[in-house]
C-alpha cells in the first residue's frame, strides 16, 4: 500500500508508517485508520494531503525500517504516525525494547519532523502476557 492524495501546493503531508494496525487487514484505504485521521483533521480546517503509507501486515520494526530505506520517502512531512508493534513483541525479534525500536523508525533522515518540536509522536501498544 503506497498511495497518496490530491495534494495541493498548501496541503501539508502525511507519511503513516507501520503494520496491519496501520493498513488493517481486509480493510478498504478510507478505512483505515490513517485515512480517517486526515478526514477528521480536515473536517476541522487543515489542509492535509492523503497519507503517503509504507506498512505491511507481520512486519516487525527492523522490516519496516529496511522498507522506508527502499521506499525513500522524500519529506519534509508535517505529519509521520507509528503504528506498529505485536510482530515485534511476540516473534522475538531482534530488538528487545519494541519502544526503543519503534522509535528508531521516527528518524529525521526519513524527512519527518523533529522530536524537540513535537512533529511526532510514538506510543507503543502494550502486548499482555
Amino acid at each position: 500500500m503506497g498511495n497518496s492524495g490530491p495534494a495541493t501546493a498548501s496541503s501539508a503531508r502525511y507519511l503513516a508508517l507501520g503494520d496491519s494496525y496501520t493498513i488493517g487487514e481486509g480493510v478498504p484505504a478510507a478505512g483505515t485508520w490513517p485515512f480517517q485521521l486526515a478526514a477528521a483533521l480536515r473536517a476541522r480546517g487543515l489542509a492535509l494531503a492523503d497519507p503517503e503509507v509504507i506498512a505491511t501486515t507481520g512486519w516487525t520494526t527492523d522490516e519496516l525500517a529496511a522498507a522506508i530505506d527502499a521506499a525513500a520517502p522524500r519529506g519534509p512531512y508535517a505529519l509521520a504516525s507509528l503504528l506498529i508493534g505485536s510482530t515485534t513483541s511476540t516473534a522475538g525479534a531482534r530488538s528487545p525494547n519494541t519502544a526503543s525500536s519503534s522509535s528508531s523508525c521516527c528518524n529525521a533522515r526519513w524527512g519527518l519532523p523533529p522530536k524537540t518540536r513535537g512533529g511526532y509522536w510514538c506510543c507503543p501498544f502494550p502486548i499482555g502476557g
